[in-house]
Parts: C-alpha cells; sequence; structure tokens
C-alpha cells in the first residue's frame, strides 16, 4: 500500500521533471514554490507534535485520549434519564480514537519508529476489541479506557473519524487486516446510518432502529467523504471508489448553494435550517439541541467557513486521485466564496460563522482548527492548482499563527504540517 502511494508520488515528480525541461519557466515555478515552503519548520512541527501524541495519548490498553490518571478529563459519561447529550467530540468516542490514530500513522510514516508501529496496534486493537459493536455492528458512541460501554449509541462523526484512522494506519503500515476493519466498519455505516437521501444520520439507537432528536449537520458527511478518500488510499477498492463519487455527487446536488457555500445545519429532509433566533424546540418538536453550545452563532441557521474550507481541499484532493474535474469546479467557488466571507485581511484569521447573506457572524481568530484548515488549503491549492494569489494570503496568515503562540496541534495541526511536507515533495 505505501509502496502504491510512493509509485505514485515517484510519477508526479517525474512529470515535473519533463514539464521543466518542455517548459523552463514551469520549472523554476516548481522550484519557487517549494522555496516558499519551510519543509524544516514542518517536519519539526510534526515530529513534536507526534511525539506529544504518542507520550501523552496512549494508554497500556490502546485507548487513545487522555486516559483517566492522567491529569486529563474522564470519559464522558452517558446521558442521564430524560436528558439529551449529543455525540461526537471528547475522550473516550471513536472520534477521538480516529483522531489520534491518524496523528499516530503520520509519525510512524515520518519518523519510522517502532514505538509508534507499536501503538498503532494497540489502538487498532482497542476498536475492534471495545469500540465494535459485535451484535449489531458499527462502532459506540463512548467507551472508557477499559472498554467500558458508556453510551450505545451509533453515530456517524466518530464512524468517520474511526475509518479514517485506520485507513492511515493501514495505508503507512502496510497491515491489511487494519485495513479489513475500516471495510468491515464502511459496509456497517452504510447499512445502518445511510438515509433515504443517500447521505448520513447524525446518530441512532444501538441497534440503528431509531433515529436520535435534534438537527442533520453536514459535518459528519464532509469528514466521511475525508474519511473514504483515505480508505481509497489504503485500499484502491473499486466500491470504495464509486462510493466517494456516489457521496460527492449527493453533497452537492442536494446540500452545495451558489454562490460557493454549504449550509451546517438542516431538518430531517436536509432542508436548511433557517438563519434567525434558534426556536424553543428542533423542527420535529424535540427537545432543542445545542448543536456546537460553545458559539452562539451556531445555533441557529448558518455557514460554518472552516468547513467551507475543508471542503475545497477535499474536492481538490479527490480531483488529485483521478476523480473528475467538476468536483475541482465546485472546490474552487467554495475556496473563493470561504476567501471572500471568511478571511480577515487585517490579522490574517478566519471568521468562525456566516449568516446566508455572508455577513459573518463570529470574530475572526488566528488560532484553532480553522486556521490550520485555511492554512492547508492554500498551500495545496497555490501548488497544486497554480493559485499564485493564494501565497500572500498563506504567508500572512502562517505569520500571524507563528506570533500568536498557540500554534496547531493535534488531527487539524498533523495534518497541516503532513501535507505540507507532502506539497514541499511535489514542488521540489
Amino acid at each position: 500500500m505505501e509502496s502504491v502511494w510512493a509509485e505514485t508520488l515517484s510519477r508526479r515528480r517525474a512529470f515535473l521533471r519533463l514539464a521543466a525541461l518542455a517548459y523552463p519557466a514551469a520549472g523554476f515555478a516548481q522550484k519557487r514554490e517549494g522555496a516558499r515552503i519551510d519543509a524544516g519548520w514542518f517536519r519539526e512541527r510534526l515530529e513534536q507534535e507526534t511525539e506529544r501524541t504518542l507520550k501523552t495519548m496512549v494508554a497500556p490498553s490502546g485507548y487513545l485520549g487522555t486516559p483517566a490518571g492522567r491529569g486529563g478529563p474522564l470519559p464522558a459519561q452517558p446521558a442521564s434519564p430524560g436528558s439529551y447529550r449529543p455525540t461526537g467530540l471528547g475522550p473516550g468516542s471513536p472520534t477521538s480514537q480516529g483522531r489520534n490514530l491518524f496523528v499516530l500513522a503520520l509519525g510512524y510514516e515520518l519518523t519510522r519508529k517502532p514505538e509508534f508501529l507499536e501503538a498503532v496496534a494497540k489502538a487498532t486493537d482497542f476498536i475492534r476489541n471495545h469500540f465494535h459493536d459485535k451484535q449489531y455492528g458499527g462502532l459506540f458512541a463512548a467507551v472508557d479506557p477499559n472498554g467500558k460501554v458508556l453510551d450505545d449509541r451509533k453515530e456517524s462523526y466518530g464512524t468517520a473519524h474511526a475509518i479514517l484512522g485506520l485507513s492511515s494506519a493501514a495505508r503507512v503500515s502496510g497491515r491489511k487486516k487494519y485495513a479489513d476493519l475500516a471495510l468491515k466498519i464502511w459496509s456497517e455505516m452504510k447499512a445502518g446510518l445511510q438515509d433515504q437521501y443517500g447521505l448520513f444520520k447524525r446518530e441512532t439507537s444501538r441497534d440503528f432502529k431509531t433515529e436520535g432528536p435534534g438537527k442533520k449537520t453536514q459535518n459528519p458527511v464532509m469528514h466521511l467523504f475525508e474519511a473514504l478518500l483515505a480508505l481509497h488510499d489504503a485500499t484502491r477498492s473499486d466500491t470504495v471508489y464509486k462510493d466517494i463519487a456516489r457521496l460527492a455527487d449527493t453533497v452537492l446536488s442536494r446540500l452545495y448553494r451558489e454562490p460557493g457555500y454549504i449550509p451546517e445545519l438542516y431538518d430531517r429532509d436536509w432542508k436548511p435550517i433557517p438563519a434567525g433566533p434558534p426556536g424553543q424546540t428542533e423542527p420535529d418538536g424535540s427537545p432543542l439541541d445545542p448543536y456546537n453550545a460553545y458559539a452562539a452563532a451556531a445555533q441557529t441557521g448558518h455557514i460554518e467557513i472552516g468547513h467551507l474550507i475543508e471542503w475545497a481541499f477535499f474536492l481538490s484532493r479527490a480531483v488529485e486521485k483521478g476523480f473528475s474535474r467538476k468536483y475541482l469546479s465546485y472546490g474552487e467557488r467554495l475556496l473563493n466564496y470561504a476567501l471572500k466571507v471568511g478571511y480577515d485581511h487585517t490579522s490574517g484569521g478566519v471568521f468562525g460563522y456566516a449568516d446566508y447573506d455572508g455577513k459573518p457572524t463570529a470574530e475572526s481568530s488566528v488560532r484553532g482548527w480553522q486556521i490550520a484548515e485555511l492554512l492547508k488549503m492554500l498551500l495545496h491549492w497555490a501548488v497544486l492548482r497554480q493559485r499564485e494569489d493564494l501565497w500572500g494570503l498563506y504567508e500572512k496568515s502562517l505569520a500571524a499563527v507563528k506570533s500568536s503562540g498557540s500554534l496547531p496541534g493535534g488531527y487539524h495541526g498533523c495534518g497541516l504540517y503532513a501535507e505540507a511536507l507532502r506539497l514541499a515533495k511535489i514542488a521540489g
């Protein structure tokens, strides 16, 4: 699997060498682009962050994500009777397990240290032995560091991240059993969490028969698209390839809106939640779901700028892998709209949210996951799509991040650093 990727990279480099011979100016441009990427700094950051994850986030059992007793928060507790707690982020979820596994896989790919490979093996075994539901299929929403199930619901967001982590582990290690587990979980996700529209329910009961209350969101669908790209990298499966195209076509035909955005929240029929103050109940009459409870702007119909940025990156990666170039057109419209309404030209930061008219509804920031995704997307499109106009934005934002005292880490940060190193090799 790793050799397939190496062969692809080798072909890409050969193409660039031929292009440089035929068109000297193009070759000069590629070298100039490579010189604008500080590969040494990105490598150092990736080494630091993957090492930090290896040393602080891996329990002896293979549980990933601030194990109890290490000074961090305890795993999420199940909802009490009559209450509602959305699944998703948090210690002990498939999200934390999958994201940290993704980081460990990058650490092994970068350093080839056996400690990373050992941690990857433990973490994948923990998914197989404790997160995976042997009776109904799918992954439990939360477990403790010993594997005790705390929440037996099934949810799309965490499942997508587990597929991403397992696929990354399979790609860098060459171990087929990791890819087989990812394929199995994907098959069970399609059977249990996919809805009649070809998109995915946010969460269900353990047996998949009852859909949870609250809004639908494009967020799990977006990360599933990311995960399937990784799964295809690991397996080269024709079925997964078709699944990727089907999912992209569904998102772009049903969710995409001109002039270049995808609304964040939806009702049960995937109609966007209206903008304006949130009501007292969900559209179906259920208790109000505090989606992204940390931000008031996320409680109503809105655009999440960081997610437009991620979509622009993922769609370009799909085209890089051989998918239809129509996805590149959509990706560029999403990119342009995100920059138009979401880029802060004063600070180099990102505005968190906007309304459907493109007016920012949250302050900009040069910290957090959005800035990591912005830098990754700008660099990717500047190098691979020859968007020369993006270099200035990239350099301004990178300087702002370095001056902020808060460098990106974890899944988002390591994703940025790894992509920068990949692009440096291509451009160099």
